[in-house]
């Protein structure tokens, strides 16, 4: 029988993981994506900034601490009306988000309600508009690339056992994607990366300002700051995603009698100390602990498990060649 064969799970369980770290490469893709897009509207906004900067410095024949304080001055009236836009459009994501609009919503609201604004206050808030709008739709994508990952690991391994029970609700996949793990979850840890990098990008700007910089240096200098957030989310989205495929198999094993699973990393020149030390260990599926004896057991992890006693059966074990080469006919989805 196919669910008592050891290298049949290996395959099954290794073919998986790789289908979901894809599918977490592909939102991660789509995460830089969309990051460059407001990469490249806080880079013109920055632009017209020092344009104005520079034309007043020419115009008017003052030096650059004078410069300095009419980009921080509250003379400005004109941008009022983008400051009241920003927060208008912000209103919407209340409902979709209602803890990070708060969070991030503040400063906002404060100059919305000032008679006056700086230049420098207004470019403040437009790299928050950005990135906010940045952080829904990388939510977005990154939640319904995890939703998908769960339900097709967790359908296509009771389907592997032969059992009827081949889907799973919607409600039950929320509550796996909505649960804290190592402190956070997958929304928290995005917003606290767009939130970062909003930080890294406005300190850049007012030092830059502070030190006389020119743009060509600034612009370099914020690309950095991208470069780091792309390298987070990277790791983010694939520790994720490893994260919920490792949930879905563990509910896979509580739902189909599962009592012991095995612990399988994959060795390369990459693998941890702790994985390779893991590798091949059982434990008892109601003692699985993530980070601890269940994967992941750190960023970027890649090791799985595999079924290795049922509570009707023993232990999985070795089974005729023939009935392997049948096995290995099916596909996994």
């Amino acid at each position: 029988m196919k669910k008592n064969n050891k290298e049949y799970w290996e395959k099954r369980q290794l073919a998986r993981e790789e289908l979901s770290f894809n599918k977490g490469t592909e939102a991660y893709k789509e995460y830089v994506k969309i990051l460059s897009e407001s990469k490249k509207e806080i880079e013109n906004k920055i632009a017209q900034l020092y344009a104005k900067y520079q034309q007043e410095v020419t115009k008017l024949g003052i030096d650059k601490i004078q410069a300095n304080k009419l980009l921080r001055g509250t003379e400005y009236k004109e941008w009022r009306y983008d400051i009241g836009k920003y927060v208008e459009e912000i209103e919407k994501l209340k409902k979709s988000n209602p803890i990070e609009f708060r969070k991030m919503s503040v400063e906002l609201e404060t100059l919305a309600y000032k008679s006056r604004i700086s230049r420098l206050d207004n470019l403040k808030a437009g790299i928050d508009y950005e990135l906010i709008q940045s952080g829904e739709k990388i939510k977005g994508k990154v939640t319904d690339t995890l939703a998908d990952v769960y339900e097709d690991t967790y359908t296509s391994f009771v389907e592997d056992l032969n059992f009827k029970k081949g889907v799973i609700s919607s409600s039950t996949i929320k509550m796996a994607l909505e649960q804290e793990w190592s402190g956070a979850n997958y929304s928290s840890r995005i917003w606290s990366n767009i939130d970062n990098l909003a930080k890294a990008i406005k300190n850049e700007v007012i030092v830059g300002l502070n030190r006389g910089i020119n743009y060509r240096t600034m612009s370099q200098n914020i690309a950095k700051k991208f470069d780091t957030s792309y390298k987070n989310a990277e790791r983010l989205v694939r520790t994720e995603t490893a994260h919920i495929q490792n949930q879905a198999t563990l509910m896979g094993y509580k739902d189909s009698g599962v009592v012991k699973y095995k612990f399988l990393a994959v060795l390369d020149s990459r693998t941890s100390h702790t994985c390779a030390s893991l590798n091949g260990e059982v434990f008892k599926t109601e003692n699985a602990m993530e980070g601890e004896n269940y994967p992941p057991m750190h960023p970027n992890c890649r090791s799985t498990t595999v079924p290795y006693e049922y509570a009707d059966s023993d232990s999985v074990n070795e089974t005729s060649n023939e009935e392997l080469k049948n096995e290995e006919n099916e596909d996994i989805y």
